[in-house]
């Protein structure tokens, strides 16, 4: 029996050493491969949505990142997402915070009629806070029309966006507004031409 197996090592000896040099290798990355980094769930858009809407369950998904990515406020689940407004545009794969959706608190008594008006930073926006009412006027040429006056900011711009997805402001930007029906559809009858001005309503 030994010399059958000997002969059986003689015989296979490179293969043999083939293999044992191959687990060695395999072993050896086991021991060196660094440990992976923790990871969180967060929750990402699908793909682009815009300011104002509605979030379904189409909208938004989960994925794993390092958790070393990651800010407090972002969102570990879907299910408070459902069925909230977006404050802002969101983009496909961003993050998705608790910043980025209006507060329920804030639509506490309102309806459901919203609209996000673009406007200009040159008129002021960046002093425009969440809360305050607000007339919205749409200019053309030489006239302006008041398109939805005492409407409710539910969310306004800031310089620059939170997160990964820090970037300058652009020139515009949106308010996200709580309007009757009238003034959502006089918001969205304007041509694209027009330019949107606001002015903030006295106490």
């Amino acid at each position: 029996m030994k010399r059958r197996l000997l002969a059986h090592i003689l015989r296979y000896r490179r293969e043999l050493s083939a293999g044992c040099a191959g687990l060695a290798v395999l072993l050896t990355l086991n021991l060196i491969r660094p440990v992976p980094h923790d990871v969180s769930t967060v929750v990402i858009a699908r793909h682009t949505v815009a300011a104002g809407t509605r979030i379904t369950e189409q909208d938004v998904a989960t994925t794993q990142v390092p958790t070393s990515h990651i800010w407090p406020e972002v969102l570990t689940d879907t299910s408070p997402a459902i069925g909230q407004l977006t404050s802002h545009a969101l983009v496909t794969h961003q993050f998705i915070g608790r910043n980025d959706l209006v507060n329920s608190v804030s639509l506490a008594g309102l309806g459901s009629n919203f609209v996000a008006v673009q406007i200009p930073w040159s008129g002021g926006i960046e002093f425009i806070q969440p809360g305050i009412h607000i007339d919205v006027y749409a200019h053309r040429s030489d006239s302006a029309l008041l398109v939805a006056a005492d409407a409710r900011v539910l969310s306004a711009p800031t310089q620059s966006s939170s997160g990964i997805f820090s970037v300058p402001n652009s020139g515009n930007d949106f308010l996200l507004l709580a309007v009757t029906t009238e003034q959502a559809q006089d918001v969205a009858s304007q041509p694209q031409d027009v330019t949107f001005t606001v002015t903030v309503r006295g106490e």
